[in-house]
């Protein structure tokens, strides 16, 4: 396991206490995090029944097909608060879901074309953050390119970001800006997928940067998961990326590899957030945000819990980390695991990636015959509470 370089702060706290006299005063330790009432170090958001948001006839009549095909990335509007759901559906094309304001149905929606054909985009997204000084909506989304002369691969993963200046109607494709090291897909096992590009913003020394986090695949096979990164994690500062996104060019990106930033985002080489699939199970689609109420980063992400079962179980597993680099072993949202055969990709009603109060909002898609997810898949709201942490146990 890559040893990592503490954060900052660490640092300044021992400089602090060595700069003081014999004498002099030394301040107290700030009071430990909490959750709601709860040590945020022992807390975690548990899951509670689901309900019916859209069924697959309402998803459908609202052009919503095959939607949704990835992360759902969620963002209010400053001006009458009307809140959308981004995500990618059928072909590709991005889609924005109009949410009622008690979040219990979809009202409206449209569909875009990312691209004029499949050859220019195909993949999928849904993270998305709004800079409401330029009125931009940044979003985050994964490029699949597939290789036809290589049938048993279907595509090498890249995640590229998009820009929307009328709140999701049209969008500008920037370009690619994260690549994994390796970059020719001959094997099976280690196929160049990325994930739906989940970020948060993290603030270090009063700069804000976009963390965005991805799987990522070696040159070699060394390392605990045969030479692919779990979760790896790039960032860009915030003010960089909207420069780049109104001169409507790629912001460069910069990937962790386990001890600075110095690696590119496209090609470098990264760093495995969390290595160990028997303490986190199988990353995937990372969703993270941050916490004010905990002063905390939380990640949710689908998993197969046991998956030598017929039909597997599914559960969401959720990790909690303070700085965005170390993250806490996983444990189960729902008590109960879920019968399927398909990613239950999943979206928190959040603006800007920050969960708010106590009782957020996941949303995620549910299929009524694990036959197909795309003929028989619905929408789904659970509301999450703050609870004990429900282990996860690999395989079982």
């Amino acid at each position: 396991m890559v040893s990592f370089a503490r954060t900052h702060h660490v640092a300044a706290f021992a400089f602090a206490l060595a700069a003081c006299g014999g004498n002099s005063r030394v301040e107290a330790p700030p009071e430990p995090a909490t959750l709601c009432g709860k040590d945020a170090a022992s807390a975690s958001f548990v899951g509670g029944d689901a309900t019916l948001v859209a069924s697959h006839e309402t998803l459908n009549s609202l052009k919503l097909i095959s939607w949704p095909d990835s992360l759902v990335g969620f963002a209010k509007r400053p001006d009458d608060g009307t809140v959308f759901g981004f995500g990618f559906g059928e072909n590709g094309d991005v889609m924005r879901a109009t949410f009622a304001p008690d979040g219990n149905s979809i009202v409206d929606a449209i569909r875009t074309p990312m691209g004029p054909n499949r050859a220019e985009w195909w993949g999928s997204g849904g993270p998305v953050y709004y800079d409401e000084a330029h009125g931009l909506l940044l979003m985050v989304t994964h490029h699949e390119e597939e290789n036809l002369e290589n049938a048993p691969f279907f595509a090498h993963v890249t995640l590229r970001m998009a820009v929307s200046k009328d709140w999701g109607v049209t969008w500008t494709n920037l370009g690619t800006i994260i690549d994994h090291e390796e970059t020719v897909e001959t094997n099976a096992n280690r196929a160049l997928t990325m994930g739906n590009g989940g970020f948060v913003v993290h603030e270090e020394a009063g700069v804000p940067y976009f963390y965005v986090y991805h799987h990522d695949v070696m040159k070699d096979a060394s390392g605990p998961n045969a030479g692919q990164n779990n979760v790896a994690v790039s960032r860009a500062a915030v003010d960089d990326v909207i420069a780049a996104a109104l001169a409507s060019k790629a912001p460069v990106f910069h990937k962790f590899d386990g001890t600075g930033w110095s690696e590119p985002g496209i090609g470098g080489r990264a760093a495995d957030l969390m290595p160990n699939l028997s303490t986190y199970g199988v990353v995937g689609d990372i969703d993270p945000f941050y916490v004010p109420e905990a002063k905390r980063f939380v990640a949710f992400y689908p998993s197969q819990v046991k998956g030598n079962v017929n039909p597997p179980l599914w559960n969401v597993l959720e990790t909690w980390s303070d700085d965005g680099l170390h993250w806490s072993p996983a444990s189960k949202v729902y008590a109960k695991d879920l019968v399927g055969g398909d990613p239950l990709y999943t979206g928190v009603r959040a603006h800007n990636r920050v969960i708010e109060g106590c009782n957020p909002t996941l949303y995620r898609l549910w299929v009524t015959d694990t036959s197909s997810r795309w003929e028989f898949s619905t929408l789904e709201r659970v509301d999450l509470s703050v609870g004990t942490p429900i282990p996860y146990v690999a395989g079982g």
